[in-house]
């Protein structure tokens, strides 16, 4: 499995979105193609982590709080030390902090249920981020098009994939000079 494909099933379990806006989850430092080899799981990145990691030959650290939070204005080997470590050693680091911690049966739940807390909801709701686009397609190619969006990633809410709304009409334009056309000519209704 490839660093990428993990990310993504990481955003599945703890969606991204749901980080606070001043947190910074997610890609620290990776190398998106690369294939995982070991991974090893820790709260904080310290010396001893990468120490650890180094030791095992772990090429991914997936951290609960990011190594990077803050905008950086430069990065020195003297300043970071830790930075240069993982990048030298082709180490990829993930954080999963406020995203993990607002999901659904993630750390808030966990420690929940450890401590036997019955009765869980949550002190504020989040809302998922979504967005609408349209897209005019003529009949006969609409189903390809859905199939073209949906690979892409497009059409999911909550835990329903492959979600859309298709309604028939009829639409008029004029291509003007420069366009290319897939039905109809330029300068014509």
């Amino acid at each position: 499995m490839k660093v990428k494909n993990l990310l993504n099933n990481l955003d599945k379990i703890a969606p991204f979105f749901l980080q606070e806006s001043f947190d910074n989850s997610g890609i620290q430092f990776a190398d998106l193609d690369a294939p995982i080899m070991k991974i090893l799981l820790s709260l904080d990145v310290t010396q001893g982590v990468l120490d650890e990691a180094l030791e095992n030959k772990v090429n991914l650290i997936i951290a609960h709080h990011p190594l990077l939070f803050s905008p950086l204005k430069q990065i020195t080997k003297q300043k970071n030390p830790l930075f240069f470590k993982i990048i030298t050693n082709k180490i990829n680091l993930l954080a999963m902090h406020t995203n993990y911690d607002l999901a659904e049966n993630g750390l808030n739940d966990y420690v929940a249920n450890l401590l036997g807390i019955k009765k869980i909801s949550p002190l504020q709701s989040s809302s998922e981020k979504v967005f609408k686009f349209a897209v005019y397609v003529p009949v006969k190619h609409a189903d390809k098009v859905s199939r073209a969006i949906f690979k892409a990633g497009a059409g999911i809410i909550g835990k329903y994939t492959e979600t859309s709304f298709n309604v028939s009409g009829k639409g008029t334009f004029k291509p003007t000079e420069g366009t290319n056309p897939f039905i109809g000519k330029i300068g014509e209704r």
